[in-house]
């Protein structure tokens, strides 16, 4: 199954999620499956706070550091979106902002 569509056309309000890193509490684990968890459980959170859920998302930004984890950032995504599809970029990057992030996603949501 795709993950996502080539395009959605939305009205009304939208809410900008920033991204959001696998840091928590200060610690970032080292495993790129905790880094992902973490990231998603944080992106439900804020959609859970603005009374949404994934279905109410439109677009997801992925900043990735390791072509390797693709395979594992699928599955992922595939179990956080199960039958929704956003609009989707994904990106190779040298690094993130802190050296030690393998992951970062921000996204948008229609309200």
């Amino acid at each position: 199954m795709t993950l996502y569509r080539n395009s959605i056309a939305v009205q009304g309000e939208l809410l900008f999620i920033s991204g959001q890193t696998p840091q928590e509490d200060g610690i970032t684990p080292l495993s790129f499956a905790d880094q992902i968890d973490i990231v998603i459980n944080k992106i439900a959170m804020i959609l859970k706070s603005h009374n949404l859920d994934v279905h109410h998302l439109v677009n997801m930004n992925i900043y990735l550091t390791h072509r390797d984890d693709l395979p594992l950032l699928r599955e992922r995504l595939s179990h956080f979106l199960r039958d929704t599809q956003p609009t989707m970029s994904l990106v190779i990057v040298a690094g993130l902002v802190d050296a030690q992030f393998k992951v970062e996603i921000d996204a948008v949501a229609q309200l």
